[in-house]
């Protein structure tokens, strides 16, 4: 209620991180990837939708409540929190206010805190091609404080359970194969800053290339053996087929570049047609 927010937050100062002058604040975090996008080989990119939590002390909120709190919306105005952001997002809803989208703060009698918001991001992913389309791709996403060095926050994954769940593995042309989770620590003129990672193992499906490309060609390719057949005399005919066949392995081959963006090198499927 109103009346316990008011009570919890008197004399605090939202200003001040907790734990200010006695070292950095260690912040844990997991996250749960409720399903991903289409991964876009043409931007290089794809989208996770999930929720991003975040645990640390707040000792001085302890001992001021016999039960958990919780704060949505505004209300969490009232408290100070980490600034998160994703270091290679093209867009991101990580800076966005707690009021206008789903976020929530649950607040222990004992100080601890769990911060817990939905994330959408649009981060990039360099791609390896050159097995395409028998490829794997890694794609990461790279979590740190914007304005907070490691002289006053820690970021770590959340240890004793999976700090990174997936819900949806399956997506339209990919499988998740593997999640894996590191840390790091990046130097910049401002300072050094800590950052969680963590790389996602996307395995190709072959069924749509099967279909659309393989099954097709091998087609074209024994329609081909109809020449052997043909008048050797009949040079007009031997050449409309010939060229026909040439043509339409082009075309899939054009057709499936179309969808991918111009790489220096040959790809896989460039070298089978």
């Amino acid at each position: 209620s109103a009346s316990i927010i008011n009570k919890l937050f008197a004399d605090y100062d939202k200003t001040l991180r907790p734990g200010d002058g006695d070292g950095p604040t260690l912040i844990t975090a997991d996250l749960y990837v409720s399903s991903f996008g289409n991964i876009q080989e043409t931007n290089m990119e794809y989208k996770v939708f999930g929720f991003f939590r975040q645990y640390w002390r707040e000792d001085r909120l302890a001992g001021k409540h016999n039960k958990t709190v919780i704060l949505t919306g505004k209300e969490i105005d009232n408290m100070w929190k980490p600034d998160p952001f994703c270091n290679n997002a093209r867009e991101s809803n990580l800076r966005e206010t707690d009021e206008s989208i789903s976020s929530m703060v649950f607040l222990e009698p004992d100080g601890s805190v769990l911060y817990s918001r939905l994330i959408i991001v649009t981060a990039e992913c360099n791609m390896n091609l050159r097995f395409f389309p028998m490829d794997e791709q890694k794609c990461y996403l790279k979590l740190s404080s914007y304005s907070y060095t490691t002289e006053n926050i820690i970021y770590k994954w959340k240890t004793g359970k999976p700090a990174v769940e997936v819900g949806t593995k399956d997506l339209a042309q990919f499988d998740m194969k593997t999640v894996e989770i590191s840390n790091m620590t990046d130097t910049f003129v401002t300072g050094d800053f800590e950052a969680i990672i963590v790389t996602f193992t996307f395995k190709r499906r072959l069924g749509y290339f099967i279909i659309q490309v393989f099954a097709p060609d091998i087609f074209v390719v024994m329609l081909s053996w109809i020449v052997f057949w043909m008048d050797r005399e009949d040079m007009g005919n031997r050449m409309a087929l010939g060229i026909t066949i040439i043509l339409t392995i082009m075309f899939l081959l054009g057709a499936i570049n179309s969808s991918m963006p111009r790489v220096s090198y040959p790809k896989a499927l460039d070298w089978y047609l």
